[in-house]
């Protein structure tokens, strides 16, 4: 890959740091962005397999083939790994068919559509530690109607394993989560191992996990996640109303798509008891979708401005689990032929398998229904797209319609060595900007790392490294690309993209190609104590404005801070109960007072947090913020 050469200025860097890394297979994605893909990976029935219609219970390991009408309940018992073959996606659904996978039991889905339409009852029921595999392509979707209750039920009792090399499409608009609790109930630990899972979901709960209540850990070890939250759920935690699960990602590919006040993972909308997120491999690529912008009439919790951009927009912002990490861009473009990349952190494997993102959300379709758990995604390199589409990036020669090929690593924030295939990078932390800034790798002595302390008007807290080595390719700092604009519908069918022979070649042949050799780690002196001081200040806003249109304010104007070291955020922990969160405060510390609230006195609690940085720890306070309407 080529680093464009720049000139390097003097930063404030963090030394290097060992990062332990575990990576774990990643399952190529299913070729299917639209309803023809219906026979993909698939295999066909054995005509010798008994039949279901439903209302059974197997208590035998085998395959068994679902007749055209099964509907009910069908049980795998204790211990008992079934295969159930369905008819494909191409016929008429099963209509409130329901599998309950009992305790040490494997279920396998092959070509199976379930359309559960009932209040009251699951489409899959885990009753103590199970397996759920997928095979070929799979539909599991609730179309409508409001419901308490998960679509695949995985309760404070239960444990679900999923996997396979098949894909299962899904959708939701339920107060239920898709993978996981009924509303108010806690959920049980789900773990990834394989499969590819592409999920929307609408109203509370997360699509993986619960909705107020916590639960049991999440795992990604392996396979690719596609989700798109439209609502106040995040992708993976929980809802706005309570606590999230923890979750570890430790291989396998996520893209998440946030829209409205969804979060990515944590808890929806920002709020309190988002869990942590612990990353010790894979991939992940956010993004804050078109109507989660901030504008003059609607103000967002992520801080994403509209008029700087068309579409979606690739951000970290929207975790809002607690984590240590930050968002390492590493383009793949010279890899896009390859069905498989391996890439290394500090000489520890932390991801292997496809180069890029295959598949993309559709902003454009917005109904949950039936096949449109399959309408909802298209693959990422179709060569054109349908109007408000927001997810198309251009690569780095400019071409809009090659579609997002780079790889989202989150690392901790402190320098790494990264190796993708024969390339070797110095992901090199930047302080003052809390970001990574991507450089052509400099081998060098241990003495020779960590010299020199990084000026900044974050103080003295950065550890230097030697800054007169080959800077980084512009744009692979960890900043977010800039999308393009959106271009008309695409045709159904279209294959996974691959880069042209030309062009890749052409990126193989200027790409600097340094002898791979990981730096050795250098041990960063204690950090000190977080100088921040904060305090509250008095928001007067005019009730004859507030009238018209809601109000914001901007954070210096609300809050003091001072001699914060590291990035500072803000959270509201406590709203006022007469303003009935009619007073937000964003990530950023923008104040804003919505439309229609009364004259009066309004008090919030507001945590302060500065993230601390290489030289200093991180630090909250928790203020009072008083806004009066008058």
């Amino acid at each position: 890959m080529l680093l464009a050469p720049a000139l390097a200025i003097g930063l404030a860097h963090a030394p290097a740091c060992a990062f332990a890394a575990q990576a774990q297979e990643q399952v190529q994605p299913i070729t299917a962005g639209s309803i023809e893909a219906a026979s993909v990976s698939s295999a066909p029935a054995d005509a010798a397999a008994t039949e279901l219609h439903g209302k059974e219970k197997i208590d035998s390991n085998g395959t068994y083939r679902l007749a055209d009408d099964a509907t009910g309940t069908i049980v795998v018992g204790e211990g008992v790994s079934a295969e159930l073959v369905g008819q494909g996606i191409d016929g008429k659904p099963y209509v409130n068919l329901e599998v309950v996978i009992q305790d040490g039991a494997s279920a396998t889905l092959r070509d199976v559509w379930i359309q559960h339409m009932s209040s009251s009852v699951p489409a899959i029921d885990f009753e103590g530690a199970g397996t759920l595999l997928v095979e070929g392509t799979n539909i599991v979707e609730r179309p409508g109607g409001y419901t308490d209750f998960a679509t695949i039920h995985v309760g404070p009792d239960a444990q679900a394993t999923l996997g396979g090399t098949g894909a299962l499409y899904g959708c939701k608009s339920t107060e239920g989560a898709f993978i996981g609790a009924n509303k108010d109930e806690a959920s049980g630990a789900i773990t990834f191992t394989g499969g590819s899972w592409f999920v929307k979901g609408t109203k509370l709960s997360a699509i993986v996990g619960t909705n107020s209540a916590g639960g049991g850990d999440i795992r990604i070890q392996g396979g690719s996640l596609y989700l798109k939250t439209v609502s106040k759920g995040a992708a993976i935690g929980a809802s706005n109303t309570g606590s999230a699960p923890d979750v570890y990602l430790e291989g396998g590919m996520v893209q998440v798509l946030s829209d409205f006040s969804g979060s990515a993972i944590g808890s929806g909308g920002s709020r309190a008891g988002a869990g942590a997120l612990h990353v010790t491999g894979g991939s992940l690529m956010v993004m804050a979708g078109m109507n989660t912008y901030a504008s003059e009439d609607a103000p967002n919790i992520w801080g994403v401005d509209a008029s700087a951009h068309v579409g979606s927009v690739i951000t970290d912002a929207p975790i809002t689990a607690a984590h240590d990490t930050a968002q390492l861009v590493l383009p793949t473009a010279a890899y896009a032929t390859q069905e498989r990349v391996e890439v290394l952190v500090d000489g520890k494997p932390f991801y292997a398998g496809a180069p890029y993102y295959a598949y993309i959300a559709n902003e454009a379709k917005s109904p949950v229904g039936a096949h449109d758990a399959m309408a909802n995604w298209l693959l990422n390199s179709e060569a054109s797209r349908p109007s408000g589409y927001g997810g198309c990036y251009p690569n780095a020669d400019g071409n809009a319609n090659a579609g997002d090929r780079a790889l989202y690593l989150q690392l901790a924030k402190c320098n790494h060595v990264v190796s993708v295939g024969s390339d070797v990078f110095d992901a090199v932390w930047d302080v003052n900007a809390q970001a990574f800034e991507l450089r052509a790798h400099r081998e060098q002595d241990d003495s020779s790392q960590g010299q020199g302390q990084g000026q900044g008007s974050e103080g003295q807290g950065g550890q230097g490294q030697d800054d007169s080595r080959s800077p980084s390719t512009p744009g692979a700092s960890g900043q977010p690309a800039q999308p393009a604009t959106p271009v008309a519908p695409a045709q159904p069918g279209a294959s996974a993209g691959k880069s042209d022979s030309s062009d890749s070649a052409q990126d193989a042949d200027s790409a600097s190609k340094p002898v791979a050799k990981s730096a050795a780690p250098t041990v960063s002196k204690a950090k000190r104590a977080n100088t921040m001081t904060v305090k509250a200040k008095v928001v007067t806003v005019k009730f004859s404005k507030l009238k018209k249109k809601a109000q914001s304010v901007k954070a210096a104007k609300a809050f003091s801070v001072k001699k914060a070291k590291g990035r500072v955020t803000y959270r509201v922990v406590k709203y006022d109960k007469k303003a009935k969160k009619k007073i937000a405060v964003s990530k950023s510390g923008k104040v804003t007072v919505k439309k229609g609230l009364k004259k009066g006195t309004y008090k919030l609690k507001v945590k302060v947090t500065a993230a601390g940085n290489a030289g200093y720890k991180a630090k909250s306070k928790t203020v009072t913020l008083k806004v009066r309407v008058r």
